[in-house]
């Protein structure tokens, strides 16, 4: 009978370990219910075993959300710096000043379409681009890439009939990437990110974005010294002999060797990372009031100094994560 399934099925229901969301709000457990403390719950399977912040939320559901939060902030942001930084370090370190070469006037067009989109996107954002929709958003950022693309290749083309401009030059690749990096660096992380946060509404993926471009300096500083090492290896200088190709060697001999001392960087780079969305999280512009991370509860525990274990919990594993990521990054470079 179906009352006999129904029995059968309930026999074998497995439940969660914590029975509340992230979100999830106890009103009866408001106004920051300490875990000692003592709480209106029909059972202890309902019990907030590390207490609730001043909404009624449980603090145990939100320190695993945070969990969550931290992981996929730190991987995610270091994912696009180790991208950035692999590229602009190792095309710096390979070809330094003086081996890539290049047409006048493809180069003065390249110039043309780099000045184009530092002086005109800037002024073209509006005052309200936060709340501009994600496609809406993209659409303006294609448009406009595509009108300075056309008119730089417009001018290469009108350049490119005269002689003067046919001829090849060397340009200072690692001269340029070096100088980029030291600027970036003398800008301090926080109020660059601050300032790009200000700038796009917070969600996951903004937060990954800003802080993973806001991140290469340092993975490319360590891809530049690799790639300037084993660009004098012999292997390297016999691949430049049989006629191989820059891509072949960067991609058979370079990068496989140059790799493996920026995977120990990459410890450091995610506890950053994690430490960052911490701080922006506590200062309110990490992903929004709605989006609960550790940042987040030590934030809510200002509100009432009493309020320990707001404080505390938070803290720990916070300290813990960014100990274990850099006793691990120790390690590794031992």
């Amino acid at each position: 009978s179906n009352e006999k399934y129904i029995e059968n099925t309930a026999a074998f229901e497995v439940w969660p370990l914590i029975p509340y969301h992230s979100q999830s709000l106890d009103f009866k457990n408001m106004n920051s219910v300490g875990p000692f403390e003592e709480q209106v719950v029909p059972n202890l399977y309902y019990r907030h075993w590390l207490g609730t912040d001043e909404l009624g939320r449980d603090l145990l559901a939100g320190l695993i959300h945070g969990c969550h939060t931290a992981i996929w902030v730190g991987f995610g942001a270091m994912a696009i710096a180790l991208i950035i930084g692999v590229f602009l370090g190792g095309i710096a370190g390979y070809f330094g000043d003086s081996t890539y070469r290049i047409h006048k006037a493809k180069w003065i067009s390249c110039l043309a379409f780099l000045f184009l989109t530092a002086l005109f996107i800037p002024n073209l954002i509006p005052w309200n681009w936060a709340e501009i929709p994600f496609i809406e958003k993209a659409t303006q950022t294609i448009l406009f890439t595509m009108l300075f693309l056309f008119l730089s290749a417009v001018l290469y083309f009108i350049l490119n009939r005269f002689q003067a401009y046919k001829k090849s030059i060397s340009i200072p690749v690692d001269l340029i990437i070096s100088r980029c990096i030291e600027i970036m660096e003398t800008i301090p992380l926080l109020f660059l990110i601050i300032a790009l946060s200000a700038i796009f509404s917070p969600s996951y993926w903004s937060l990954i974005g800003i802080i993973g471009i806001s991140s290469w300096t340092s993975i490319a500083r360590f891809m530049r010294a690799e790639v300037l090492k084993i660009r004098q290896k012999d292997y390297v200088e016999s691949g430049f002999a049989l006629g191989l190709s820059n891509i072949q060697i960067m991609k058979n001999h370079v990068l496989p060797n140059a790799l493996n001392p920026i995977y120990i960087n990459l410890s450091f780079g995610i506890a950053a990372a994690i430490l960052i969305e911490a701080t922006l999280s506590f200062l309110g512009l990490g992903m929004g009031v709605e989006q609960v991370s550790w940042g987040s509860i030590l934030a809510s525990s200002r509100a009432d100094y009493t309020s320990w274990w707001l404080a505390v919990y938070p803290g720990v594993l916070l300290f813990l994560t960014l100990y274990s990521l850099n006793q691990i990054g120790d390690k590794l470079s031992k």
